[in-house]
């Protein structure tokens, strides 16, 4: 049933959702802005810090931990000071310990590490 405004009323409502909606999907489909360094001001798709997540757990997480807080065999990599790295410091660090790394997954490491700090940075 069409109310008092009719569909002119309907336009509006939609309207309306729509715009509370985009934040939304843009995040969804953009990911979440990079914590530091030169990744400050760069957005990170979500399937990239995904795909980092995974290839994290595969390489790093043994030595760092799952969430990159530290472990067993290496350092937190959550920490202020490499928050401030730009990304390429962080990828050469990165491949000077996991050199069997594409150049895509490592970007992605790179984007879920950058996550993680934010995450870290907001605690």
């Amino acid at each position: 049933m069409i109310g008092p405004g009719g569909f002119e009323g309907m336009k509006d409502v939609l309207t309306a959702l729509a715009l509370l909606s985009a934040p939304a999907l843009v995040l969804v489909l953009y990911g979440t802005r990079g914590p530091g360094g030169e990744g400050a001001d760069v957005v990170r798709p979500l399937a990239a810090i995904e795909e980092g997540r995974v290839a994290f757990a595969d390489a790093c997480a043994r030595c760092h931990g799952r969430l990159g807080r530290g472990g067993t065999g290496g350092p937190s990599l959550v920490t202020p000071a490499l928050r401030a790295l730009p990304d390429a410091a962080l990828r050469e660090a990165i491949r000077g310990h996991v050199r069997a790394l594409s150049e895509p997954l490592l970007d992605d490491i790179v984007a879920y590490l950058r996550e993680r700090q934010r995450i870290e940075a907001a605690r």
